[in-house]
C-alpha cells in the first residue's frame, strides 16, 4: 500500500493531511470496506439498498487506480462530513451506504466500474421480460438493443440439462476478450 499511500499524498492532500497513513492502516480500511459490503450487502441479505463494488476494483493499485480512488474518497468524505474516524460499522450503515454510493460514482466517472448493458432475449417469457427490465431500471442499469453491444445477455432459460454435459459461467474477460476467466 505504500504507492497507494504516496498517491493519496499527493492527490487527496487537503483530506489526508491530518492522517497518519501507513500500510497496514490503509489495508485495514480497504478490508473494513469489503467486510461491510460482504455484511449489509450480501447475498445473504434480503433488502439491498445498493449494489456492491466489484471485487475486481479492490484488486488495481496502480497510482490513480480503484483502490487509490476509493481510499481518496473515503477520507474526502470523513473531512466533510466532520466525522472523527474512517470507518466501515453496521452500526453506521446508512452513513456508509451514502459514502459507498459517492465512491461507486466516482468509480464510474472515472471509467474503473463500467454501468452493465443488458440485452433481454426475444424469447424470454413476457412476465419474466417485465420483471427483469423493472430491475435493470431500479440499478440504474442501460439496456442494450442488440447483444453485440451488451455486458450481460439474459436467455430464456435451457429446458434441461444433460447429465454428461459440463457448463461454465464466464466470470471475466480480458479487455480485447482473447482470454476469459470461467466458473
Amino acid at each position: 500500500f505504500d504507492g497507494v499511500r504516496a498517491w493519496l499524498s499527493k492527490a487527496y492532500r487537503k483530506y489526508v493531511s491530518s492522517e497518519t497513513l501507513d500500510g497496514k492502516a490503509l489495508a485495514s480500511l480497504t478490508a473494513s470496506i469489503i467486510q461491510f459490503q460482504e455484511d449489509v450487502l450480501g447475498k445473504t441479505v434480503k433488502d439491498r439498498v445498493c449494489m456492491r463494488l466489484p471485487a475486481k476494483v479492490f484488486l488495481d493499485y496502480s497510482d490513480g487506480g480503484a483502490v487509490c480512488l476509493i481510499l481518496g474518497e473515503v477520507f474526502k468524505y470523513k473531512h466533510e462530513q466532520g466525522l472523527r474516524r474512517a470507518e466501515f460499522s453496521t452500526a453506521k450503515s446508512q452513513q456508509c451506504l451514502e459514502m459507498l454510493m459517492t465512491i461507486h460514482n466516482v468509480l464510474v466517472e472515472a471509467g474503473k466500474i463500467a454501468i452493465p448493458r443488458v440485452h433481454l432475449a426475444p424469447s424470454l417469457p413476457a412476465a419474466l421480460r417485465t420483471e427483469l427490465t423493472s430491475i435493470i431500471t431500479d440499478h440504474q442499469w442501460k439496456i442494450a438493443p442488440i447483444p453485440e453491444s451488451a455486458t450481460h445477455c439474459i436467455v430464456a432459460p435451457a429446458t434441461s440439462y444433460g447429465d454428461s454435459e459440463e457448463y461454465y459461467r464466464v466470470i471475466d474477460k480480458a479487455d480485447d476478450e482473447s482470454e476469459v476467466l470461467v466458473h
